[in-house]
């Protein structure tokens, strides 16, 4: 089933477990939100909430905690993020309480992606009908899910603004949300035009590209998180990425080659490259040795294998990939002494 069935079903009662998973993180706040209410009413949650992330505790611990008595609240609610990372073993420990909850507790479990349908759990899960999945719309049906969200807002919006802010934000949720806020924020009460599209959320991701490898030429990881994370919700191809940031080691690299021979005063013809970008990657290169050159070059090296053979998820491994290419640990690299 999917979210928007979860929010059906609220609206006439709380059930005592809830499973979630899929990639539109807009859509399962959306529904947790509404369970919240649910439960607590107008009251707040006040002491009656535990929220938990899955890789800090057990299922064990999970279970105690649906089965402690509430605090000063009617129900307890129990919510657990990242369960995609327990084993198949881990998540069987749920079985016998989603089977019998606790009647004075509501627990809700999200993944961040989809769950293996293959696990125990997980076919329970759907086979109690507490599975629930938040996928992403198709193309067709984005600018019809805009439309619906803008007028949840009280926003006068036409169909060629709707399709200039998916041009512009592609088709990510929590892109298109944000871009909404600011619109409405921007606009007020008046009907959104093209023009404030253009002024307040047009961006192209090529720039949003180019930012990440001057981050990584700079070697500022926070920065570098920060535009990976906007690329993320662009839905931009991690081996695109990839490919961009092996191009900017590539380039430090052969800055570096160039400095040592004594070639500054002709590096933009030796690169072919305007003489402003050349001047900018002779200050960057400066800031690498050989060594984390080399070392870099091994991590888009790893960074290429995992992203064609693990299952883990793109964007915890470029994370991965960023953190050791700034001299962070990850992709079997320890991190540098500073």
């Amino acid at each position: 089933m999917d979210v928007d069935k979860a929010l059906a079903e609220t609206a006439k009662g709380v059930k005592p477990v809830y499973v979630f998973h899929g990639g539109e993180r807009v859509l399962i706040d959306r529904a947790v939100a509404a369970i919240r209410d649910k439960v607590f009413g107008a009251a707040g949650p006040g002491l009656g909430e535990d929220r938990l992330d899955a890789k800090d505790t057990t299922p064990a611990h999970v279970v105690d905690a649906c089965r402690s008595v509430p605090m000063f609240a009617p129900k307890r609610l129990v919510i657990v993020r990242g369960i995609e990372g327990w084993s198949s073993e881990q998540q069987e420990v749920l079985l016998g309480y989603v089977a019998q909850p606790a009647p004075t507790s509501v627990l809700i479990l999200m993944a961040d992606g989809k769950l293996d349908k293959r696990f125990k759990f997980v076919s329970q899960a759907a086979k109690l009908g507490v599975l629930y999945e938040a996928s992403a719309p198709g193309d067709r049906d984005v600018g019809p899910w805009l439309v619906s969200e803008a007028q949840r807002r009280n926003m006068r919006i036409a169909p060629r603004v709707v399709h200039a802010v998916v041009e512009a934000v592609g088709a990510d949720l929590a892109a298109l949300t944000d871009a909404l806020e600011r619109l409405q924020l921007f606009a007020g009460e008046r009907d959104i035009t093209e023009e404030d599209v253009d002024e307040v959320v047009a961006s192209t991701r090529a720039a949003s590209i180019f930012e990440l490898t001057e981050a990584i030429g700079d070697r500022d990881l926070p920065r570098a998180l920060r535009v990976h994370g906007n690329l993320v919700a662009h839905r931009e191809a991690s081996l695109r990425t990839l490919a961009m940031l092996v191009r900017q080691v590539r380039m430090i690299a052969r800055t570096r080659d160039a400095l040592e021979r004594g070639s500054e005063s002709s590096l933009a013809s030796v690169l072919k490259i305007p003489p402003f970008a050349a001047q900018r990657l002779a200050t960057q290169a400066r800031r690498w040795t050989t060594g984390q050159v080399v070392r870099a070059l091994r991590v888009c090296s790893e960074t290429d294998r995992q992203l064609k053979r693990s299952r883990r998820g793109d964007s915890r491994i470029m994370e991965e990939a960023l953190i050791a290419l700034t001299g962070g640990p990850g992709l079997g690299e320890v991190p540098l002494a500073r």
